[in-house]
């Protein structure tokens, strides 16, 4: 198995550590690329939920996770695959939740293989394993 980039459901899987088959399956991971990587996106999701909750020990480990792993920037190039990633997903009537599509463009932008993407919906990868995005215009520089 190649690299992944580990989406928000199963990463939130993976630190609650109560599926015994996740657990393993995470374990094998970790010892063949020896760190995971997520987009940032998966770690605002996770943030915001650890800090609406309160749950102070659970936010402290998964900062110190997320010093351990790879997490992937959001920028402008990957904000312009996942706008064209919403819009032919729209076109052809598949689901095109905006975090879903960020992680699956983060993971296009990286280089990391689509295929090889762990858990995204169905639909999602029907979409990055067809698509072809036209380049998108140069974002306006900011000063």
């Amino acid at each position: 198995m190649d690299a992944a980039i580990i989406d928000t459901d199963i990463l939130s899987e993976v630190l609650k550590r109560r599926n015994s088959n996740v657990v393993r399956h995470a374990a094998a991971y970790l010892r063949r690329e020896s760190q995971f990587a997520i987009s940032a996106i998966t770690r605002f999701e996770l943030l915001r939920g650890l800090m609406e909750r309160g749950a102070t020990a659970q936010l402290k480990n998964f900062q110190d996770f997320c010093q351990r792993s790879l997490v992937l920037p959001i920028d402008d190039a990957v904000l312009d695959l996942a706008a064209s990633l919403w819009v032919y997903a729209r076109q052809k009537g598949l689901p095109s939740r905006d975090a879903d599509l960020i992680i699956a463009a983060t993971a296009l932008a990286s280089g990391i293989a689509p295929g090889a993407a762990v858990s995204y919906p169905l639909g999602i990868i029907s979409i990055i394993n067809r698509i072809v995005v036209a380049p998108c215009p140069s974002s306006p520089s900011r000063h």
